[in-house]
Order: C-alpha cells, then structure tokens, then sequence
C-alpha cells in the first residue's frame, strides 16, 4: 500500500508501538490492516500502571494474581478497538477490490490524493504480479541487502542497550541503590509513566521531525542518559548517588520511548519491499528478541559481578556505537510512499 505520510505513520506507530522492545505479530505487518483507529495503547498502558498501584494497597496474599487479571482489561479495550479497524486498501486491490480500496484511501486523505495512491497501488501490483510468495531465501538477494542491514542493526540496537533488562529489573535495580521495596516499586511506577508520557510524544512528533532525527539523536540521549547512570552508581569518592541513578534510569526510558522504541517498528514496516515485508520484518524481529533474551539473561549476573556502574556503562558504549552506525546507514522515510521507497532503497541497488 502507499499511504499518506501522515496516516502512514499513525497507522504503523500504534500498530507497531504495543509491544515497545518485542516484535510483533507478523501477521500485524502483513497487508490484510493497514488503518487503525485512535490508539488504546495510552489507556492499556495507564490502566496498567493504576492497576498495579491499586493491587499493590490491597492488603490480599495474591497481588501477582490480580497484578496479572488486571492486564485483560485494556487488553479487551485494544480487542473491541479493532473491530473500527478497516482492510488494508492495498490487501483490497490484491483482491481486484478497487471500489471498497478508493473509499477508504478517500476517507483517509481525499478523492486526489486517494486516486494517486491507488494508481501507485497498481503499479506496484503489476510489477509484482506473477511472483512467487516471499521466501527466506529472497531476504538474501543483493538488493535486500542494504534494508535488511538497516533493519538488523535498528533491532539490535534497541536491545543490546538494555531497555528490557531495566524495565524487568527496575525494582532490583531501585533496591540495589538502598531503597526499601516500597520507594522501589514506586519508582518503578514512575519508569512507566514516563514510558506512556514519552510514546505520546513520539507520537507527535514522529511526523514532524522524521524518524531519522529521532532514532539518531533518541539513540545519543540514551547513551548521554546511560552515562549518567553508571556514574550515579560510583558518583564522587565511588560513593552511590540514588538521586543520579533515577534520573539516568528515568532520562533512558524517554529516550527509548521517543525513539527506538516504537519509531524502529514505523522504519521497518516502511523500508522493505511490499512482497517480503512480512517475513523481513518477522526476520528483524527474530533477532531483536533474540537480543532482548540474552540481554535480560546476563544483566543479573553484570549486575552481580560486574557492579551497576560497569554494566551500565557497557549499555552506554553500545548506544555510542549505535548512535555512529545509524548516522551513516539510516535513510529518512518521512513523507515518502511505499512504492516510492522501494524504488529508491531496493529496486536501484
């Protein structure tokens, strides 16, 4: 499909952003949903963070039960929400379903522009008509190469940093600087409101200033964010600073979740090719979880025999490497189709 710039980047944003940190479903990036409504991920998140708040004033021996039972209600909410969810205009002309395809380009951006994207569509169907279904050995083709590569080092990245590790282990975290488990679990809250706070600003801005700028510079404030960390935890005289670190910690999340976080998703369903963007995308984020798993596997025994000042710093050095790669590998994809992309990432490699 070759949607609107604007509807491009909320479609795919709230689409994409509800698992930050874990690949979606590849179906969701697939060709079948394309437009979703006004997001519920705010309010799963919201619901979320009171939710645990709430359980946690309950005087009641099973708290990880209702902490757990409380997370199927936003999930209903995002459930019902899909039901306003349209077919991708794109999937529509697959299936020679021009009409229905222009009703909802035009309701999405307009009678003009919706007939150039939907000759675009065509185009774009014509070229692949004949085409066999996408298999992993065409992810390997010379003209792949450079999105993929793109893809990989974005999802790596945005694991090898550490997100997932601190989200997971915030409490232990907060404890390991001297706070008792009520201050820790409070400051975990706080981890996750800045979480939800700074996704809703991604989602103002990811079309005004570009993916590109944000994953670059998300990506240098992460790092800045990180160093911070790590000299919180052998601040002055090796003394630890709990002040340093939660602001480290707290500085890191909005930077991930303005950033790497849910723009990396809007990048990957953008820059690969209509035919394999499914399975390049499933590919990506096979890595990426693979990344995250390690990740979070190795963090309590850095935190152990490493100290938080070194393992934080390891973070750190893997965001300033990450931060000089994206500078001179990553395209900007704001304002441009999908066709169009295409054209200028793959088909002229």
């Amino acid at each position: 499909m070759s949607p609107h710039p604007r509807v491009d980047a909320h479609q795919h944003f709230w689409r994409l952003a509800d698992r930050q940190g874990q690949w979606p479903p590849p179906e969701l990036d697939a060709i079948h949903r394309d437009f979703l409504p006004a997001d519920f991920e705010p309010l799963r998140r919201c619901a979320g963070i009171d939710g645990t708040v709430l359980v946690q004033s309950l005087p009641s021996e099973d708290d990880t039960r209702w902490m757990l039972g409380l997370g199927v209600l936003p999930g209903l909410l995002y459930l019902f929400a899909l039901l306003w969810v349209p077919e991708s205009p794109r999937w529509l002309a697959m299936h020679g379903r021009f009409d229905a395809a222009r009703r909802i380009l035009q309701r999405a951006h307009g009678p003009e522009a919706a007939e150039a994207e939907l000759t675009e569509v065509r185009a774009s169907l014509s070229h692949e008509a004949g085409k066999s279904d996408a298999s992993l050995r065409d992810l390997w083709k010379p003209e792949l190469r450079v999105v993929l590569g793109i893809g990989l080092v974005v999802g790596v990245v945005q694991q090898i940093t550490g997100i997932n590790s601190v989200l997971a282990y915030a409490t232990i975290i907060f404890k390991s600087t001297g706070a008792d488990s009520e201050t820790s679990f409070m400051q975990t809250v706080l981890l996750g409101i800045v979480n939800l706070l700074s996704t809703i600003v991604a989602l103002l801005l990811i079309d005004r200033v570009g993916r590109r700028p944000l994953l670059i510079f998300g990506t240098a404030a992460m790092a800045a964010s990180l160093l911070l960390t790590a000299y919180g935890f052998r601040a002055a005289g090796g003394a630890l600073d709990p002040t340093l670190v939660l602001i480290g910690l707290l500085a890191f999340v909005a930077s991930f979740a303005v950033s790497l976080g849910p723009v990396m998703w809007v990048l990957l369903s953008e820059i690969f090719p209509n035919r394999v963007r499914a399975l390049a995308i499933s590919g990506v984020g096979l890595v990426n979880s693979l990344v995250c798993v390690v990740a979070q596997l190795v963090f309590p025994w850095q935190m152990t025999h490493l100290g938080g000042a070194s393992t934080f710093l390891i973070y750190a050095l893997f965001a300033i490497l990450g931060v000089v790669v994206l500078a001179r590998i990553l395209p900007e994809t704001r304002g441009r189709s999908l066709e169009e992309l295409e054209e200028s990432l793959v088909r002229q490699q």
